[in-house]
């Protein structure tokens, strides 16, 4: 199943494929004089495809690419820019491969 959802931006970055555990069903219902009425439903995933997402190795996959010097100029600097800090941002890893020791060893990596 597909669709848009909303993610927390510190735990979440933009492209993530996102696994939900729980789905909502918000397009049926019933159409009354006054407004729609839906009928919100719950709808658990299966714990097969929960415990295969955790296991999928994205650098595996033949679409993963590198991030190249320029992508994490423009990451880093549109964090920046944003006010937030891209030392606790779930993507740094992408960006700034190996990089524990957070944004000084990130500008001393010669990428930025």
């Amino acid at each position: 199943m597909s669709g848009v959802c909303a993610g927390n931006p510190a735990k979440a970055a933009l492209g993530d494929v996102v696994v939900a555990e729980m789905v909502y069903a918000h397009d049926e219902g019933k159409q009354t004089a006054e407004r729609f009425q839906g009928d919100h439903r719950q709808i658990a995933q299966d714990e097969r495809v929960i415990r295969a997402a955790w296991a999928l190795d994205t650098s595996k996959l033949p679409s993963f690419v590198a991030a190249t010097d320029e992508d994490a100029k423009r990451w880093f600097l549109e964090l920046l820019f944003l006010e937030q800090d891209p030392k606790y941002h779930p993507a740094r890893e992408r960006y700034f491969p190996g990089a524990s020791g957070g944004t000084n060893s990130m500008r001393s990596s010669a990428r930025v």
